[in-house]
């Protein structure tokens, strides 16, 4: 019944014909596990072609949805996270089988006559490959994909006479908006795959019609004495190598989740990263600054591809022996291992900016914080809204605009220190260290707020109480020092003579009622200067007026978040019986309290 069935549709459509030629393809030369890298990435491209349709259906390509519409596959869709992830890692996979099938060309000399026309269609496909991601990148409309997508723009935009151009075309406008979104999304899911295809076809074609090429020492005589059909070695050999590509995917998208950070926010500040394919380029891109800009913009890269272009022209030996072609050859390597050595420089240059480390730390909690309020829903605004109007995620980027200049953060410190460090701000060892240390650098050392005397003779338990007493005072109601068992232990280090506990009245140091508390760190952002705070010694802006209202209090629920923060090996002194020595300015001031 089947043979019967397969009988009458190859009569109709007479696949056995098709596929008893693909069978019998000569291989010359012989088998070879080096020829599977063309296949891989054909397979490579199906299975972006299965996930990119799938990821398709979910997708709404605008501004205001884009965003969410990932959030929803992969919080809503079964395997939709691990879908994304094959996805985006299968592209890398396809960069480098297409790379080396590349470098097994140059080597093997597969470009020379009569196989010029193989060779460009590749080169266009590689081309078309490096477009996917350009145009992909920007999907999710994340953080990421703005910045880095705006910093591609503005590559393109640097080529002469076209690049604005060009730009404005993509674009939609003169900046990355909603037109933007749907002009790279038609690219990607319709323009570029019938592209594709129409080249592997035609690139396939060429192929057929001129065999494989065998290793470059092979004679011509050699490599007709040993050709074998396509069936069963060299099918074999594709097979197993595109079943080794796909399992190593599969195994490294399961543990490695495509990432997602915040919402794309124009007003935010970012330094953008391209993927690691384009680092070279964008180390290249560093050295050229000004009228000379276009030269790693648009002529290097240029030169490049002209180069691999015109091979067949240029390499004109006889022979494809890699001794007879020393010269395009060497080429060939200089330009490898200057790729090589420019992604390194850019890697290691990374790898050194405190900047960037805080800023992806910054991105993963960002990142965390806008999936979190997701799950109540997207409002109609968009995405972007949304985070930008979260206190937390806008408290964070008011910080590091207004506040980092003068405050270390988590290990980030601004060129001159000036306030104290807030890493666990707020937190019962943050507090501790206050009184053991009030004077050290990373506290009230390095400011005109100084002269605090330190708890060196307080015991432990003595010690422990007095925090449990302050960090017990931003509660509703705050404890009494009567109520809390801290009346003495007040009088016996005096602390009552700078400091009131009980109401807002300014003595030498700041009032303590409800210290802590979000009234209380919301009138020190305002104006830390009042009396009943830091006073005249005090050199921290008074952002009221500065600030909007609702930026104070989204700076304000920052601060207050510092506390959950883990405070275990930031705070090294917390535990040790003596302060650190002590950082007095040279200016003198009024004493004043913490």
């Amino acid at each position: 019944m089947i043979k019967r069935l397969l009988d009458e549709v190859d009569l109709r459509v007479g696949y056995r014909t098709f596929l008893r030629g693909a069978a019998d393809a000569p291989v010359r030369g012989g088998a070879s596990w080096a020829y599977v890298l063309g296949t891989t990435t054909v397979v490579l491209f199906l299975v972006l072609l299965v996930t990119g349709i799938a990821l398709a259906i979910f997708y709404s390509p605008s501004s205001t949805d884009a965003w969410a519409s990932i959030v929803y596959i992969e919080r809503e869709i079964p395997l939709g996270a691990l879908l994304r992830a094959i996805h985006l890692h299968a592209h890398s996979a396809l960069v480098i089988t297409a790379f080396l099938h590349l470098v097994r060309v140059v080597l093997w000399g597969a470009y020379k006559a009569p196989r010029e026309a193989t060779h460009i269609t590749g080169l266009i496909l590689l081309v078309l490959i490096t477009v996917f991601s350009l145009t992909g990148y920007l999907l999710p409309f994340d953080q990421n994909a703005f910045w880095a997508t705006k910093v591609r723009m503005g590559i393109v935009g640097g080529a002469p006479v076209v690049g604005e151009l060009q730009t404005r075309i993509l674009l939609g406008g003169n900046d990355i908006g909603n037109l933007s979104l749907t002009r790279f999304y038609a690219l990607h899911t319709m323009v570029l795959p019938l592209m594709f295809m129409a080249l592997v076809a035609l690139h396939l074609v060429f192929f057929r019609r001129h065999g494989a090429t065998p290793r470059p020492k092979t004679s011509d005589a050699d490599a007709e004495r040993a050709t074998e059909r396509y069936w069963p070695k060299q099918a074999a050999f594709d097979g197993v190598a595109a079943l080794i590509v796909i399992v190593l995917v599969l195994a490294v998208s399961s543990h490695h989740p495509a990432p997602l950070e915040a919402p794309a926010d124009p007003a935010a500040a970012y330094i953008a990263r391209p993927e690691w394919y384009f680092l070279f380029l964008f180390q290249l891109l560093k050295y050229f600054h000004g009228a000379l800009d276009v030269v790693g913009k648009v002529v290097a890269p240029t030169v490049a591809m002209l180069f691999l272009a015109a091979l067949p022209f240029l390499d004109r030996a006889p022979v494809r022996r890699l001794a007879a072609r020393r010269g395009v050859l060497g080429v060939f390597a200089v330009g490898l291992l200057g790729m090589a050595v420019l992604a390194s420089l850019a890697v290691r240059a990374d790898a050194r900016d405190p900047a960037l480390a805080q800023q992806r730390v910054r991105a993963e909690r960002e990142a965390t914080r806008a999936k979190l309020i997701a799950k109540d829903g997207v409002p109609v605004e968009g995405a972007t809204f949304m985070a930008a109007n979260d206190p937390l995620i806008r408290g964070e980027r008011v910080f590091w605009a207004e506040c980092a200049s003068c405050h270390p953060l988590e290990g980030v410190e601004p060129r001159k220190v000036k306030a104290p460090d807030l890493t666990s701000y707020r937190s019962k060892a943050w507090l501790r260290q206050v009184l053991r240390d009030p004077d050290s650098r990373r506290l009230f050392g390095a400011t005109k707020v100084h002269g605090m005397k330190p708890l060196t003779e307080a015991s432990e338990a003595e010690l422990a109480r007095l925090v449990e007493y302050l960090h017990a005072l931003r509660g509703t109601p705050a404890p009494t020092a009567h109520a809390a068992g801290v009346e003495a232990l007040l009088e016996k280090f005096e602390c009552a003579k700078c400091h009131d506990f009980e109401d807002d009245y300014g003595l030498d140091g700041p009032a303590l009622l409800d210290y802590g508390a979000e009234r209380w760190v919301r009138n020190v952002v305002e104006n830390a200067g009042a009396d009943h705070l830091y006073g005249k010694p005090n050199t921290m802006p008074k952002f009221m007026g500065r600030l909007s209202g609702r930026d104070i209090t989204a700076v304000v629920a920052f601060l207050m978040s510092l506390e959950d923060r883990s405070a275990v090996g930031l705070w090294p002194n917390v535990d040790e019986p003596a302060p650190t020595p002590r950082v007095v300015p040279t200016s003198t001031a009024a004493e004043s309290g913490g």
